[in-house]
C-alpha cells in the first residue's frame, strides 16, 4: 500500500521492480501494487474505480492538506496491468 497524490509514484515503483527482475535480484513471480489516496482529494482512485485510462484534476473537498500533485495528476500508469488498484482512503 503506497500513498499517492498523482499517482506518478506507483509507476515508478512498477519500473523499479522490473528492473530489479531483469537484473536477478528479485525472483519474477506475480506482484501487485496497491495505491491509497485521502477521500476528500482521490483522482487516482477515482479513475481507477471508474475505468479510465486519465486520470483528471480534481478540486479538493475534505481533505485537511492535499498535495498539489494530487490535483493535477498524471496519465494512468501501469501498475494496474499486474492487478494493482487505488482506493480512497478515509481518514
Amino acid at each position: 500500500m503506497i500513498p499517492v497524490a498523482s499517482g506518478s509514484q506507483l509507476t515508478k515503483i512498477d519500473k523499479g521492480l522490473k528492473e530489479l527482475i531483469a537484473l536477478g535480484l528479485v525472483e519474477d513471480r506475480p506482484y501487485r501494487i496497491f495505491g491509497a489516496q485521502a477521500a476528500g482529494c482521490a483522482p487516482v482512485s477515482r479513475a481507477y474505480k471508474d475505468g479510465h485510462d486519465v486520470v483528471r484534476p480534481v478540486k479538493p473537498t475534505r481533505s485537511p492538506s492535499p498535495s498539489p500533485s494530487a490535483t493535477r495528476p498524471t496519465g494512468r500508469t501501469s501498475w494496474t496491468s499486474r492487478g494493482g488498484r487505488a482506493v480512497r482512503w478515509r481518514t
